[in-house]
């Protein structure tokens, strides 16, 4: 990132379309889908998320589109809407308004304003798609300690501490 940043914590999808980084796996990441509260959701049937296939899924990364209908999908549905938008502002706006849902992990950041109308539910099932990872730029010599660090943080990561 403007060859000032020497590593960051993303998603796996969001590294993987460019070959100048290189990324080690960290952990998956637990799935929750994010949706309005006014949104009444059903208490019985087979899978309690088929409600969200008739209503509209934001994103904020179209790259990340295909391990979102992915997760979608092990849920038994398809979006029948995709909306793409600019910024997470603008896609926690429109959640909380009742507008639209969304697939976030465990850490999905919180606002006073937004958190009182949006229920997580635990997607319940892992996605290889959904990985946190730690990437830095391919460049040198700087390869051999950026694995070095992230062994370091994968060990880190699958400890119980």
């Amino acid at each position: 990132v403007c060859d000032k940043l020497d590593f960051i914590f993303t998603h796996s999808f969001e590294a993987v379309p460019f070959s100048e980084f290189e990324y080690v796996p960290l952990k998956n990441v637990e799935q929750y889908f994010a949706v309005p509260r006014v949104w009444a959701m059903p208490r019985d049937g087979d899978s309690p998320l088929l409600f969200l296939r008739d209503k509209t899924l934001t994103l904020i990364a179209s790259h990340g589109a295909s391990v979102m209908f992915d997760i979608c999908r092990r849920h038994g549905f398809e979006p029948e809407r995709v909306q793409i938008v600019d910024t997470f502002l603008m896609m926690t706006y429109l959640l909380s308004k009742g507008a639209c849902y969304t697939i976030c992990g465990g850490n999905f950041p919180g606002s006073v304003h937004y958190e009182a109308n949006v229920d997580f539910i635990r997607a319940g099932r892992e996605c290889d798609g959904l990985v946190k990872i730690v990437c830095g730029r391919r460049r040198g010599n700087d390869r051999d300690e950026t694995r070095a660090f992230c062994k370091k943080l994968r060990a880190y990561a699958t400890s119980d501490s």
